[in-house]
């Protein structure tokens, strides 16, 4: 099982050592993703025609997620934006996130009910600032310029991992997964970016991804032409 999952790239399944896990990010971003889509939105309006600004809400959960719906258009929601992020409108730049975040950690603090509900919300959708905090720290946060790449590479480098894994969780998980097609000099562009953050003192070669994912050699179109790449596996 633990060698078919890394050869799948399970999207749901993450390999622990010998553990499988569920990964909870991805299962709460469809489950928001499903809320958003599937949801019936309605606006109220008064006799001539005008939106009102009361405002009505839906407060049940779906699948244990507590959400609201205002009643409002859009242009006249005075939302709070986690709110929109829970529903899948709107997202918050990762700089926001921390500092929400830092206001909500402080030691002994006693946190409202939505503000706890908010906290929790950030350390499911966005697993890599809780372990930020935990690891490098706010200020060395600060100090990279809430730079999200290069905060997961200082997370990456106080992990007990081996250089490939760490290599290949800051890839791009969009750009290096099962079946993508890569051409060689953009394997050797993000590899050096990779090295560089994680602080490897080797000069990449192209060939060094496989190391890092099963590939097989291909040819990828590139501006009409076709040129040497590599297809992407799954992970070793």
């Amino acid at each position: 099982m633990l060698e078919g999952i890394k050869q799948e790239d399970s999207t749901y399944l993450i390999v622990n050592g010998k553990c499988i896990e569920v990964n909870e990010t991805a299962k709460c971003a469809k489950m928001q993703q499903y809320a958003a889509l599937h949801h019936t939105y309605y606006v109220k309006r008064d006799n001539e025609g005008k939106p009102l600004q009361s405002k009505g809400s839906h407060t049940e959960p779906i699948n244990g997620i507590p959400y609201k719906f205002n009643s409002v258009p859009p242009g006249d929601i005075n939302l709070n934006r986690l709110e929109a992020v829970r529903m899948g409108i709107q997202r918050k730049s990762f700089k926001e996130l921390v500092e929400l975040y830092k206001n909500w950690s402080y030691p002994l603090q006693v946190l409202s009910v939505s503000d706890e509900q908010n906290k929790r919300l950030i350390e499911k959708l966005y697993p890599l600032i809780p372990q930020a905090f935990d690891t490098i720290g706010y200020d060395k946060i600060v100090s990279l310029e809430y730079h999200k790449k290069r905060v997961k590479a200082e997370v990456l480098k106080e992990k007990t991992l081996s250089n490939p894994a760490k290599v290949r969780d800051l890839l791009d998980s969009y750009t290096y997964r099962k079946g993508k097609k890569i051409p060689l000099s953009q394997v050797k562009t993000d590899l050096q970016e990779a090295f560089d953050m994680l602080g490897i003192e080797q000069k990449p070669k192209a060939t060094d991804l496989k190391s890092v994912f099963g590939v097989k050699p291909c040819k990828v179109a590139v501006n009409g032409e076709r040129v040497n790449g590599y297809k992407i596996l799954g992970k070793l």
